[in-house]
């Protein structure tokens, strides 16, 4: 449409009141004609004929623009573009070696039209640091004077964007970019009136339910929080509908988050950079030292259901709510601070340091937030139960770990275990030795009671451990002799019956052995199927076939039986498709995306993947990097929720497979059945 001058014209004319009006800065996506794509897409290595094509595309596309639009970015979200089709389904398809190639070429060609003009690169989806890093060894810093991302995610705190913006910033720098970096694309909205772009958007996690506009609210304001302090400007997508329409039934209701936002321009606009201090469990705030006016504190909470207060000692200070109103000085000393999804900001008195602020922190009270102690299970080397304990409160805390309700042969040194002095939100592991005879995948409850603090916590836990060796990232496709430590798969871990007149016939229908392995890069695993009839996807991949259904709950947080899967947990479907073996992602998380428009499933190009046939065996071998599985912590320790479904077809359709979950279930949205996979 840009080599249409009818519609140049409109677009001029729509940008001059644009500039009219305020704007400052206008950055222009500007992507492939509809033919170039289809030449870039389909072929691996880029063609001097197509780059020559690219560049005689922009300079009759930049030139009639170039007054209005002097900012030009190339390409959108090209680190998540698929092959449609044919043998490399699923990869990726703009490396970072052809995409750099793209940018250079546009970024010469548009510089010699005008200097002047501003050639803005990436326009990354998500966090995606290896494709960065890899663009940035092709010289990428040298073709772009700005740099721009996509900061997707279920929250601001689901992963720390402040981190990864700092962590952004430090690569390019060190490649030698010194230019702005800007999050170009991202929102947080609820499902309310005038939705904005598609209807899969309303399943996303960053789109919650019509009843929950506050929590929608909070999250932008949480948003503009982090990148204020990371000095990072956030362009929200959509601001029309996700700030100004979005609420109740009537185009004229102006949604909470217009007047917050306007509130958090005004608190935020001249504050200069900010860092988070550490206030323990699910509170979060960030501290702006040089602010005009004196430091400003900005503070949340990360979960909806907290609705707490913060009492402060004989502190002078201003307290605004997210409306940017004067919180009444006669309503703080009754109740305190409000601690909530909204933020809270504190003005403090010219000359108050940022050691001052912490220690005025450390030393409040708070109240209405949950459990004072966070408690999960694990084993420790030479058989030990570990509990970790992680202190919610905002201050320093030394106390006791209590076991009772265990199983009736296990035999402790000792029920009771001191633990010293743990900062706010730090955790310690608190062992317990004694004569605790386990067998992998066994059923083992035990109550832990966590005080501290005049405070305690009480749950009822179980622990069903299997376990990971450590190992020194082993080689995929390759010989299994390398693994030793195998968990059997038979009888005992038959699923549901799929198919009654094809039933289980033994150990050579089917049976199997299965080997985890962790180092600090990721997880690998290898399962060898005992299978008399093989049959493989020869088209759509699915779970009907012979295949594995693999489950994790990074955070080994389902609480009860009931639980269905949440925001943490991660499906993968590996099958072959013909002669090629996949590993597609059944149920992803957001902010990593594999697929345009935001799509957390489907083929995953960083699982390696190995599916061979050996006589009656047909051997599994994958290998998770730690960005498939980012909440884990790859050491020594760590236990996260883990389950697997063997799949078996003998040509009659899907029958009785095999599975971690109990006999004659299935793992499937069941996450509290998972066992506890434990790193050693």
């Amino acid at each position: 449409m840009l080599l249409d001058a009818n519609y140049r014209e409109v677009l001029k004319s729509q940008l001059d009141f644009q500039y009219d009006n305020g704007f400052k800065t206008i950055i222009a996506n500007v992507e492939f004609p509809h033919a170039l794509r289809k030449k870039f897409e389909t072929n691996d290595q880029v063609t001097s004929e197509a780059l020559e094509e690219w560049s005689l595309y922009l300079q009759k596309v930049v030139p009639p623009l170039k007054k209005q639009i002097r900012y030009w970015e190339i390409l959108n979200e090209a680190n998540i573009w698929r092959f449609s089709d044919g043998p490399q389904k699923g990869e990726r398809s703009m490396k970072p070696q052809k995409y750099v190639q793209v940018l250079r070429t546009a970024y010469e060609t548009i510089k010699s039209i005008d200097p002047q003009l501003q050639v803005v690169g990436f326009s990354l989806a998500t966090a995606d640091y290896d494709y960065v890093r890899a663009c940035l060894k092709w010289g990428a810093a040298r073709y772009m004077d700005v740099f721009t991302w996509h900061a997707y995610r279920e929250a601001a705190d689901m992963p720390d964007v402040y981190t990864d913006l700092l962590k952004m910033k430090a690569m390019l720098k060190s490649f030698g970019f010194t230019g702005q970096t800007i999050n170009g694309e991202q929102y947080f909205s609820a499902n309310l009136y005038m939705f904005h772009n598609h209807n899969a958007e309303v399943g996303r996690r960053y789109t919650v339910g019509a009843d929950e506009e506050m929590l929608a609210t909070g999250r932008i304001m949480q948003n503009y929080i982090h990148h204020a302090a990371a000095q990072v400007p956030w362009a929200i997508f959509t601001p029309g509908a996700n700030l100004l329409k979005y609420g109740g039934q009537d185009r004229t209701y102006m949604y909470l988050a217009y007047g917050a936002y306007n509130a958090a321009t005004r608190m935020l606009n001249n504050v200069g950079k900010g860092r988070p201090i550490d206030m323990g469990g699910d509170c979060r705030a960030f501290i702006f030292p040089d602010a005009q006016g004196g430091p400003l504190l900005a503070m949340y909470t990360l979960l909806s259901e907290f609705n707490g207060h913060m009492k402060i000692g004989t502190q002078q200070f201003d307290a605004y709510d997210m409306m940017g109103n004067l919180i009444s000085p006669d309503v703080i000393k009754r109740d305190g601070l409000p601690m909530q999804i909204s933020p809270v900001y504190v003005r403090l008195p010219q000359g108050t340091t940022v050691l001052q602020v912490e220690k005025m922190l450390g030393e409040a009270t708070i109240t209405g937030m949950g459990d004072p102690f966070g408690v999960r299970l694990t084993m420790m080397p030479g058989g030990q139960l570990g509990v970790v304990v992680t202190n919610r409160m905002n201050q320093s805390v030394d106390g006791k770990v209590m076991l009772r309700d265990y199983p009736s042969d296990w035999i402790f040194d000792h029920q009771n275990q001191t633990f010293n002095t743990m900062a706010a939100n730090a955790s310690t592991v608190v062992s317990f030795a004694g004569q605790l005879p386990y067998v992998a995948m066994g059923e083992y409850p035990i109550t832990v009671t966590v005080l501290g603090q005049e405070k305690f916590t009480r749950k009822e836990l179980r622990i069903s451990p299997i376990f990971a060796s450590h190992t020194q990232n082993p080689t995929i496709g390759g010989s299994i002799s390398q693994w030793t430590s195998w968990i059997d798969l038979g009888e005992d871990r038959l699923s549901p019956d799929f198919a009654p007149s094809d039933p289980h016939t033994g150990a050579k229908d089917l049976s199997a052995r299965l080997a985890l392995g962790w180092d600090k890069e990721g997880l690998s695993m290898v399962v060898v199927v005992n299978d008399d009839v093989a049959k493989f996807s020869q088209g759509r991949s699915d779970y009907n076939n012979d295949s594995l259904q693999i489950y994790f709950d990074q955070k080994k947080n389902a609480p009860t039986l009931e639980a269905l899967c949440d925001s943490d947990d991660v499906t993968y479907l590996v099958c072959k498709n013909g002669d090629k073996a996949l590993a597609i992602v059944e149920k992803g998380i957001e902010g990593r995306y594999l697929g345009a428009s935001n799509q957390s499933v489907g083929i995953d190009p960083d699982v390696q993947t190995s599916i061979m046939r050996q006589g009656n065996q047909t051997i599994y071998q994958m290998r998770f990097p730690a960005k498939c599985l980012p909440m884990v912590s790859f050491e020594a320790g760590t236990a996260l929720g883990f389950s697997i479904l063997i799949n078996d077809n003998d040509s009659k359709g899907r029958k009785t497979g095999l599975t971690l979950a109990p006999k004659g279930d299935e793992p499937y949205n069941k996450p509290y059945n998972y066992r506890t996979l434990i790193f050693q």
